[in-house]
């Protein structure tokens, strides 16, 4: 404080400002209401529970928007679905004969020797893989 008093001794437009401010701050505080409001414990409970009910019935109809939203994309998306193209084995080529067997094998390749019958022949892949790259 003793640097900012010093400053007030030997600055004027610093003086006259702090005595604007200090002049509003009395009007301000002398035109101030008297609030003093003084409420019975009964009357603050229901102060409260009034309170309360406004918040919970905010609260329910929030919920019930976020329900809402969720009904309708749930009905946008089943209706999408419903009316995307089914799959239908027209124009569908039957799936090769190592394609049936990588999914319908249980064997280990692993543990599998290569003269197996049920292991899948690389050369098989190899030859259906280059026929459908070539044009």
């Amino acid at each position: 404080m003793d640097r900012f008093e010093a400053h007030l001794a030997t600055c004027a437009p610093c003086r006259e400002e702090l005595r604007a401010l200090r002049a509003m701050s009395r009007w301000i505080e002398a035109r101030r209401p008297d609030v003093s409001i003084s409420l019975s414990d009964a009357a603050m409970a229901r102060l409260h529970g009034e309170v309360a009910g406004v918040m919970e019935r905010s609260l329910i109809r929030l919920v019930g928007s976020f329900a809402a939203i969720a009904a309708t994309v749930l009905v946008a998306a089943t209706v999408g679905l419903m009316t995307l193209p089914h799959a239908t084995t027209r124009g569908v080529a039957a799936p090769e004969a190592w394609e049936s067997s990588a999914f319908a094998s249980n064997v280990d390749v692993a543990s599998t020797s290569s003269s197996s019958s049920s292991a899948i022949d690389p050369e098989l892949i190899l030859a259906d893989l280059s026929r459908k790259a070539s044009p």
